[in-house]
């Protein structure tokens, strides 16, 4: 009888333990649900306000600045995939030397010795600070 008990005990705490754990889990999908909601809006805010930024409205100047460094951001990104475009229309010719990595004059890694982009600070092979 006192095994009956016990092993009874148990099961009423794994059914416990179950219960707890079914009730976090649905508490902690209604907070990823809520995050997720809050990154919608954040993202929306940031769509509103680059849209007043480039309809040329009346900002803050902080709003201002920080639209700026998007609009810098965005045409370098444009800018490095209108290079990969080029790279990607090249033609193999096995006659002519694989071109260097666009953006190097000759700038090396003082550790490995590996050829770096010129404004790089650091070594895209071992890592380190150049």
């Amino acid at each position: 009888m006192a095994f009956f008990n016990q092993f009874q005990r148990g099961v009423d705490l794994a059914k416990f333990k179950a219960n707890q754990l079914n009730r976090v889990n649905k508490l902690q999908n209604e907070i990823a649900n809520n995050t997720g909601e809050i990154q919608n809006i954040r993202k929306e805010i940031v769509d509103t306000v680059l849209l007043l930024y480039r309809s040329n409205s009346e900002m803050p100047t902080q709003l201002v600045q920080l639209c700026t460094q998007v609009a810098e951001l965005e045409g370098k990104i444009k800018d490095l995939e209108n290079t990969i475009t080029s790279i990607r229309s090249e033609n193999f010719d096995p006659g002519t030397a694989v071109a260097p990595i666009a953006g190097n004059e000759g700038k090396f890694c003082p550790h490995c010795k590996k050829e770096v982009p010129i404004n790089s600070e650091f070594c895209i092979h071992c890592g380190k600070k150049i």
